[in-house]
């Protein structure tokens, strides 16, 4: 199993500062980021990526700081990611550099 860590972080500018999630309303996190790539992606009809993308959504909303996943997991949610017209650039790469570390930290930890 992989790990999902420090999901609530905040996303923030590449001046550091914070940015306002979709409702502007408080901070956008990798959770609350990953929650709305989850739910608004746009499946595939007759492929199941609409069940999965609800049951990892709700996995991590469910979550505290952590949470466990599995490989395929994070290869799911970087595909949500990359084709995502949710979020602009910012949010998109740091999205993928959180998934992609989380992918990362384990091969090292195997070795």
């Amino acid at each position: 199993m992989l790990r999902l860590t420090n999901l609530n972080k905040s996303i923030t500018t590449l001046e550091g500062t914070p940015i306002a999630d979709l409702m502007k309303n408080k901070t956008m996190t990798f959770k609350t980021a990953l929650i709305s790539i989850c739910e608004m992606s746009k499946p595939v009809p007759g492929t199941g990526e609409g069940l999965k993308a609800f049951d990892i959504g709700l996995r991590i909303l469910k979550a505290n700081n952590n949470l466990e996943v599995t490989q395929e997991d994070i290869e799911f949610l970087k595909k949500l990611v990359n084709n995502s017209d949710v979020f602009l650039a910012i949010v998109i790469g740091q999205l993928s550099h959180y998934l992609e570390d989380a992918l990362t930290c384990q091969k090292v930890e195997k070795k």
